[in-house]
């Protein structure tokens, strides 16, 4: 899951727990359901109505500003909360669907995480300290005219996302005689996109854009799963 400012861990779990609530309450009073579905999905509630209220005393706390910090033990947790309801559920095909900002920020983080790019161990990010803003953390890297086979695909990957608008390409220097040319890209995470294309903002700011989009890819998910699921795959 998405992770790394305050309230965005804690946040996004609750919306997504919120929809797997709305999703398994469909089929528990929908007089259509089959008794072992509204069993499964009755259990899937008794699982995660819990989850929600434990999880928003924490959010309170952990919002900025933070008096608490969840690390990764509550990614971890909350996770393992949803592998186990989708299963428990029998709807691990729809829990997909409420990962789409999560899936996203996967693959716009491909060329990173395979090393086509630099990926540096902490891709947040950073603070300005003279404005109190988050900026975009950025990578530097040097295309030389023996750059491997790989360097040249991960500089065609930046550039094609810059040229979409989803990623920011700057030259830093170019050197005409060695033909060398270093560029500096943002890391390629939803966070530092969500900059890239709003501006900096407050940490608080943030962590509210990224949550309202996690909404809007619930909206989403609902829209696929029950209006264009027979076109899209089998229930």
């Amino acid at each position: 899951i998405l992770a790394g400012i305050n309230g965005l861990e804690v946040g996004q779990s609750i919306v997504i727990a919120i929809s797997m609530i709305i999703n398994s309450s469909m089929h528990v009073f929908s007089p259509e359901s089959y008794p072992n579905a509204r069993q499964v999905h009755f259990l899937s509630l008794v699982l995660l109505i819990p989850f929600v209220f434990v999880s928003i005393p924490l959010y309170r706390a952990n919002k900025y500003p933070a008096s608490v910090f969840v690390g990764d033990t509550f990614c971890y947790f909350s996770g393992m909360t949803f592998a186990v309801v989708g299963l428990v559920g029998h709807f691990s095909k729809t829990l997909c669907l409420f990962f789409i900002p999560q899936a996203i920020n996967f693959v716009y983080s491909v060329p990173q995480l395979f090393h086509f790019l630099d990926c540096p161990r902490h891709r947040l990010p950073k603070f300005n300290p003279s404005t109190g803003l988050l900026e975009m953390s950025c990578v530097e890297f040097l295309l030389k005219p023996k750059s491997t086979i790989k360097e040249k695909l991960g500089f065609l990957m930046i550039k094609f996302l810059s040229q979409l608008k989803l990623a920011h390409l700057e030259i830093v220097e170019s050197d005409g005689v060695s033909g060398e040319t270093k560029y500096r890209f943002n890391n390629l995470t939803l966070l530092n996109v969500f900059i890239f294309w709003f501006g900096p903002c407050h940490e608080q700011s943030l962590t509210t854009k990224l949550l309202s989009f996690q909404i809007f890819c619930t909206f989403i998910a609902f829209t696929i799963r029950y209006v264009l699921a027979p076109c899209l795959y089998i229930i």
